[in-house]
């Protein structure tokens, strides 16, 4: 099911109306591919996805293992 970030988390950011690049694809959040578009964010938007994505979307009923992956490369984690 496409777009289950948005459907069961009331936390996220395309509830709340900010334009969410993985919404507007029609995909879901762990289908989609995070890095090559906040690389290319400005650094002060890049690190209010970064937060977003590292303090919203693990308490997500939706969240996948590929996600937590992404936000792990995106963080510099191992």
């Amino acid at each position: 099911m496409a777009n289950e970030c948005s459907t069961l988390n009331p936390e996220c950011i395309a509830r709340k109306g900010t334009p969410c690049p993985a919404l507007e694809s029609g995909k879901n959040c762990w289908e989609y591919d995070w890095l090559p578009v906040i690389r290319a964010m400005p650094p002060q938007e890049q690190q209010q996805w970064i937060g977003f994505l590292q303090e919203k979307c693990p308490g997500c009923p939706a969240f996948r293992e590929p996600m937590k992956k992404m936000i792990k490369q995106l963080t510099g984690g191992s």
